[in-house]
C-alpha cells in the first residue's frame, strides 16, 4: 500500500510540473454561466491543445484556489534549516495555484509549539504541515484537526494516535555516516571523541543512536568517551566542552547534533586554546561564519527543500480526495496515510572549500523570495520552476 501512494504523488508532482505551464486563464470556468457557455469553452480549450491531447471537461485538478492557504509550522522560528524548507512548500503551492503561510514558535519549549498549532487550527486552513520536536504533546490538536477534515503532514516527528496523511523523516543513517567519514579523515581513523546530545526530541535521538550505531559497526578505532544533554543552549555546550578538555584530554572531536551545542564548543574551545576539532548538523550564519574562519571543522547539511514540497503535495492531494487506492484506509474510514522514514533528500558536508554555497540569503536572493515573510501569491519571479504565465 505505502509503494502504492508513493507512486501516486510521485505521478502527482510529474502532472504539476506540466500542468504549471498552462496559463490559469485557460483553466478558468468561472464564466460558463450556462451549459452553452461550458460547452463553448470546451471548444476554445480543445482548439488550443495539440493533437491529440487530453482535455479536460472541467478544472483539472491539479490547477488551485488561490484562496487556498496551507500552513508550515516549525519549532525554532526563522532557523536556517526552514528557508529551503519553506521555498519547497511555496514551490508546490505556487505550482498547484494555492497559497501559503509560515508560521513557528520562537523556541523549542514544547508548550509554546502547541500554542502555535493550535492558532494555526483556528484559522481553518486548508491543510498543516507540522515539525514539532515531539509529537505526544500534539495528539489532542491533531485529533481536532481530523474532526475538522484538515490534512496533516508531519515532518521529522510523528504524531501518535491521529490520522496523519504523511510522515517524512531523514535518513539519519546515511547523513551519520557522512559526518563519520569526516571526523574520522580528521582522527586519520582512530581516536577518542566527544557526543553534544539533545535527549527527548525524538529526529535527534534518531540522530544520535544512528551516528554510535555507525561509529560500533563501521569504525572499531573510534571511541565514544562522554556525551552530554547539551540541548539547544550554547552556554551548556560551553560548559560541557570545558568539562571534556579538562577530564578527557585524549579527546580531539566533538560532535554535535544541532548547531547551537556547536556554538558553544568553538566558543570554549577559542576560550581555552583546546586542540578539538568539532562536527555540527545544520547550518546557520555563525556556524558558516565559523566554518570559514576555521574554527569549526564542518558541517552536515541536509536539503529539505523535498521535505516542504512532497508535505504540499500530499495536503493537497488529501485535500481534494485525489487518492484512489485499492483498499487499506477506505475499509476502516481513515484517511490516507502513507510514510517515508528514510528520505535522503541530499546532504552535503560543508567545509570551507563550499561554504559560500551555503548562506541562505544568497539562495533567497536568486529565487527573489522574501523568505518566512511571505507567501506563495508573492513568488513572483518567472525563472521559477513551473512559473504561471500571468
Amino acid at each position: 500500500m505505502k509503494k502504492i501512494l508513493v507512486v501516486v504523488i510521485a505521478v502527482a508532482m510529474m502532472l504539476t510540473m506540466v500542468l504549471a505551464g498552462c496559463s490559469p486563464a485557460a483553466a478558468d470556468t468561472s464564466g460558463a454561466s450556462s451549459d452553452s457557455g461550458a460547452a463553448s469553452s470546451e471548444s476554445a480549450a480543445a482548439a488550443d491543445a495539440p493533437e491529440g491531447a487530453f482535455v479536460s471537461k472541467e478544472q483539472p485538478a491539479f490547477v488551485g484556489d488561490p484562496e487556498e492557504t496551507y500552513y508550515l509550522m516549525t519549532f525554532l522560528n526563522g532557523y536556517d534549516f526552514w528557508v529551503s524548507y519553506y521555498e519547497g512548500f511555496m514551490d508546490a503551492a505556487r505550482q498547484l495555484g494555492v497559497n501559503t503561510k509560515y508560521m513557528g514558535a520562537a523556541t523549542a519549549e514544547i508548550d509554546e509549539q502547541v500554542r502555535v498549532f493550535e492558532q494555526i487550527i483556528a484559522e481553518e486552513p486548508a491543510g498543516i504541515m507540522v515539525n514539532p520536536t515531539d509529537g505526544d504533546p500534539f495528539v489532542t490538536q491533531a485529533q481536532k484537526c481530523n474532526e475538522l477534515g484538515i490534512p496533516l503532514v508531519c515532518g521529522e516527528n510523528k504524531i501518535p494516535e491521529s490520522e496523519i496523511t504523511m510522515w517524512i523523516m531523514h535518513n539519519e543513517d546515511l547523513q551519520t555516516g557522512k559526518a563519520l567519514e569526516r571526523i574520522s579523515e580528521a582522527l586519520g581513523g582512530s581516536g577518542q571523541i566527544a557526543m553534544l546530545t539533545t535527549p527527548g526530541q525524538e529526529n535527534l535521538d534518531v540522530r544520535d543512536a544512528a551516528f554510535r550505531k555507525n561509529v560500533e559497526e563501521d569504525y572499531p578505532g573510534i571511541e565514544i568517551v562522554f556525551e552530554a544533554n547539551t540541548q539547544h543552549d550554547n552556554v551548556k555546550g560551553a560548559a560541557d566542552t570545558h568539562q571534556i578538555a579538562n577530564s578527557y584530554p585524549d579527546v580531539k572531536y566533538i560532535f554535535c547534533d544541532n548547531p547551537d551545542a556547536a556554538m558553544g564548543a568553538v566558543t570554549a574551545i577559542q576560550e581555552g586554546g583546546y586542540d578539538i576539532k568539532v562536527l555540527t548538523f545544520d547550518t546557520n550564519a555563525n556556524v558558516l561564519d565559523f566554518i570559514k574562519e576555521g574554527k569549526l571543522d564542518a558541517a552536515i547539511m541536509p536539503d529539505p527543500y523535498v521535505f516542504g514540497y512532497m508535505g504540499l503535495m500530499a495536503l493537497y492531494m488529501d485535500k481534494h480526495d485525489l487518492w484512489d487506492p485499492m483498499w487499506d484506509y477506505k475499509l476502516e474510514g481513515g484517511r490516507p496515510q502513507f510514510e517515508i522514514p528514510l528520505l535522503n533528500p541530499g546532504c552535503t558536508v560543508v567545509t570551507a572549500e563550499n561554504v559560500d554555497a551555503f548562506y541562505p540569503d544568497k539562495y533567497k536572493e536568486a529565487r527573489q523570495s522574501g523568505g518566512y515573510d511571505i507567501e506563495a501569491k508573492d513568488l513572483t519571479n518567472p525563472e521559477l520552476p513551473g512559473a504561471w504565465e500571468k
